[in-house]
Formats: structure tokens, sequence, C-alpha cells
């Protein structure tokens, strides 16, 4: 299905369940061939270790090479949590 987006914007999420695990969910979002939006959830992971910027970026990065789809990554959106803006205001590239 994402073979033949050029575009793709990104969401990114990280919760805790009640137990306290950690998940990162990413979800896609592109125009199709009749410019109708479309979202696709990408991936849910369980997020091991810190919720540092790092952790972050390597756990999206590793779910964008798998997919093949790190060419296609426009923009990335998050919340404004501190680890959130600095996994990808550092880490991850992204070009207009």
């Amino acid at each position: 299905m994402l073979k033949e987006v050029t575009y793709l914007t990104i969401t990114v999420d990280v919760w805790i369940d009640r137990c306290g695990r950690a998940f990162m969910g990413i979800t896609g979002h592109y125009i199709d061939s009749v410019y109708k939006p479309q979202a696709l959830l990408l991936d849910i992971v369980r997020l091991k270790g810190s919720h540092s910027a790092e952790n972050i970026r390597n756990t999206t990065e590793q779910i964008l090479d798998r997919l093949s789809i790190n060419d296609k990554v426009y923009k990335i959106i998050t919340d404004n949590g501190s680890s959130m803006i600095k996994a990808y205001k550092f880490g991850l590239s992204v070009s207009d």
C-alpha cells in the first residue's frame, strides 16, 4: 500500500498502560491518488528502557527502516513532550 506513496507524514505517540508498560505508536498519513486523505497504523511497539529522546528516535528509525519508508517521511508530528521534541529536532532527519 505504501509503495505508491511519495510523501508521508507520521504521527508518533508514547503512552504507559495501567501496568506501567510503555508503548509507542506510529501512524502514517498521506493523500491518495484521488486526493483523499488516508491514515494507516504503521506499528505499535513496546518501548523498552527509558523514554529518552535517543530511545524514541532509535525505535522510530528501526520501524521506518523495517518498512522501507525512511525516504518517504516528509514531516513528523508529536505532542510537546520534551523527549519527543528532542528526538526529532536533533535526531531523525527528514528533508523538505
